[in-house]
């Protein structure tokens, strides 16, 4: 005996094309709004880490010319067995050089020999080349022309180096005296960062 099953009149249903179409685009638009999402973030992220590296460089740049001018050292002309009775005192004016917008001065260097920690005087300035800040120097207290200096770029896009010197009162040269500045103020001006400041005392100076 053969029995039939009875089957009811029901239908596959399947997505329309217009059903079809309308998840595409929606599919198309959560795609583009991630995509425009994700590249803000990996902007934002190459900007802050842009930021923190110039950030960084500044802090780098500011500390290495305190501690330059820190370890200035300022020594008085001694009167010798050939000065007369007159003799006044006076300041060694090549130790500090300064135009107002460049500096050179002689500082200590300190580094290690045979386990201790020796001194040796050398020679430092500081000048804008174009817009970068430029650091030289060289391990010798009086060179010769023909010498190289070591030359470190400090910073970019610096658009003023202003020098400022402490006597009774700021001024903005060096002052031909019988008295070293107790302290120099320095001025930057750069393309991110204007109005940048620090001031950094001279040891050896009667205050």
């Amino acid at each position: 005996m053969i029995i039939f099953a009875a089957h009811g009149d029901q239908k596959q249903r399947g997505f329309t094309l217009l059903e079809l179409m309308v998840a595409i685009s929606i599919t198309a638009v959560i795609g583009l709004i991630s995509a425009t999402i994700l590249s803000t973030m990996i902007d934002n992220n190459s900007q802050v880490q842009t930021q923190q590296k110039a950030l960084a460089q500044l802090e780098r740049a500011l500390q290495i010319f305190r501690d330059d001018l820190e370890q200035m050292v300022m020594r008085p002309v001694i009167k010798t067995i050939y000065s007369d009775e007159s003799f006044v005192p006076d300041v060694d004016q090549s130790q500090l050089i300064s135009d107002g917008v460049s500096i050179e001065f002689s500082r200590y260097k300190r580094y290690p020999d045979a386990g201790q920690i020796q001194r040796r005087l050398g020679r430092v300035r500081y000048q804008l080349n174009g817009d970068q800040l430029v650091r030289e120097s060289i391990s010798v207290a009086n060179p010769a022309s023909n010498q190289n200096w070591q030359r470190l770029v400090l910073l970019q896009q610096v658009e003023q180096l202003q020098l400022e010197f402490l006597y009774d009162r700021w001024e903005s040269h060096l002052l031909q005296g019988t008295k070293y500045p107790r302290a120099v103020r320095v001025r930057i001006d750069t393309q991110r960062w204007p109005n940048l400041s620090l001031v950094a005392s001279i040891s050896g100076v009667d205050q």
